[in-house]
C-alpha cells in the first residue's frame, strides 16, 4: 500500500513520505480496524474463510509477493489515464 501512496504524492514532495509523515498518518488511522469493517461489509464469513485459506496456501503467498509489482505496473499506466480524464472533465466546469 505504501508503494501506491508514493505514486500520488506530488513529485516535488517525496520527502513527505521519507520523513514518515505519510507512514505515521497511515499507522494512526487504525487501518486494520477500518479494513475489518469494510471486509465484513462486503464478504460473508465463508468468503473470508476461503480468502484466508487461499492466502495461506503456497499459491496465495506467491501471489501476495508478486501483487505489489503488479499493482505498481497497473498504476503506472492507469494514473496518467485517470489524470487526463479528470483534467478533461474539469475543463468543462471552468
Amino acid at each position: 500500500m505504501a508503494g501506491n501512496v508514493l505514486l500520488i504524492i506530488p513529485e516535488d514532495k517525496p520527502a513527505l513520505f521519507r520523513w514518515g509523515v505519510v507512514s505515521k498518518g497511515l499507522a494512526e488511522a487504525e487501518i486494520e480496524s477500518i479494513m475489518v469493517k469494510i471486509v465484513s461489509k462486503h464478504f460473508t464469513m465463508a468468503e473470508i474463510d476461503a480468502m484466508t485459506t487461499f492466502y495461506g496456501s503456497l499459491e496465495g503467498q506467491a501471489i501476495q509477493r508478486k501483487i505489489q509489482g503488479y499493482m505498481a505496473d497497473i498504476s503506472l499506466h492507469m494514473i496518467p489515464i485517470i489524470r487526463k480524464s479528470v483534467t478533461e472533465v474539469m475543463e468543462h466546469f471552468e
